[in-house]
């Protein structure tokens, strides 16, 4: 295995040796997308037996929880057993080492071999795909973008967020292998494929070898997955299941998917509320870029107090938390027990 990292070059047999050696300082001067692979991967060469990871709201609130390297392992073996991928073959790493999805591609490569490129997370890929690659993971919105280099990836999966219909369609007709996946932190990636184009194209989520899933009484997608330490997992997800294959109906909560991004309404707008005081929520809607766009409703007029506090707000928010789109209105609709009633 070669691990290539920017300008950077570690081959398999010095890289354990090469991460121990990184000191905080040569850490602290990388760009943020650098240091958090190498982060990763001194917690991934440590004594521990787990790695920490942040949840990204798929089953509820966002939090840190603990995954076991075995399951790591377990799942990538999973993956690259699905895939046929081996020593020598080529991937590509595109997105952020902080979330599973990343953290993944690099188990995959170190337990099969496969030389991996890792470049800077973009919505654009155009440059990183001057080269051919035999698999590489990316979010909707990085296929929606790089779709006229894509066909440099022989087999592509696609996370963190629904193909739409036009997508779907247009890669239909390129020749890169394309598949849809479904998982979350909790499940160590992912738990099921749909396969987008090719003779085996089709609309349902098929289940991984191992995993097994139901529906709760509310039903949602309940996950059960014994080597990769899932039991009853239930999520937040609406299905049509049959014969351990499902099509995804919604979520049945808040949470705003953007370019693959899961955002928490309520856990911004608490951010928010400490610099304007009228009444307000955000909430998601259907965007063609990013699948969906956080917006913002305001019961007021607009006004130059306001505008002053969201600028205020703003600079304390994530690049992704903050709205597109800002809307102002006489005045918000209300449940009977005077709830502000969210438009979703």
């Amino acid at each position: 295995m070669i691990l290539k990292v920017g300008e950077l070059t570690i081959h398999s047999d010095l890289l354990e040796e090469s991460i121990s050696q990184l000191s905080a300082q040569q850490l602290s001067i990388m760009p943020q997308w650098k240091q958090n692979i190498f982060v990763f991967l001194k917690s991934w060469f440590d004594e521990k037996d787990y790695i920490e990871a942040q949840t990204s709201g798929s089953t509820g609130k966002p939090k840190t929880i603990k995954l076991s390297k075995e399951s790591m392992r377990n799942s990538a073996k999973m993956t690259n057993e699905f895939f046929d991928l081996g020593n020598g073959q080529n991937a590509l790493l595109c997105m952020d080492a902080r979330f599973i999805a990343g953290k993944m591609m690099i188990v995959r490569s170190l337990a099969t071999g496969m030389n991996l490129t890792i470049v800077e997370p973009q919505s654009d890929l155009s440059d990183s795909l001057q080269t051919k690659y035999d698999f590489s993971a990316m979010v909707p919105l990085q296929v929606r973008e790089s779709l006229h280099a894509l066909e440099s990836v022989k087999t592509l999966i696609i996370g963190g967020g629904p193909v739409d219909t036009d997508l779907d369609s247009k890669l239909r007709e390129i020749s890169t292998k394309c598949y849809s996946t479904y998982g979350m932190t909790e499940t160590t990636s992912h738990v099921a494929m749909r396969a987008i184009n090719g003779s085996d194209r089709s609309s349902w989520y098929r289940a991984m070898p191992g995993v097994n899933f139901s529906l709760s009484d509310k039903n949602t997608l309940v996950i059960d997955a014994p080597h990769l330490n899932v039991k009853r997992l239930e999520t937040n997800d609406v299905v049509e299941l049959q014969n351990n294959s499902f099509k995804w109906l919604g979520r049945s909560d808040f949470t705003v998917n953007s370019g693959g991004v899961k955002l928490q309404p309520e856990s911004i707008e608490k951010k928010i509320e400490k610099f304007i005081n009228v009444p307000f929520y955000l909430t998601g809607t259907p965007d063609e870029k990013l699948g969906e766009k956080l917006i913002m409703y305001i019961e007021s007029q607009e006004s130059s107090a306001i505008k002053k506090g969201l600028e205020k707000a703003f600079q304390t928010l994530d690049q992704y938390e903050i709205p597109k789109e800002v809307f102002y209105r006489e005045s918000l609709e209300r449940t009977e027990s005077g709830k502000i009633k969210r438009i979703v």
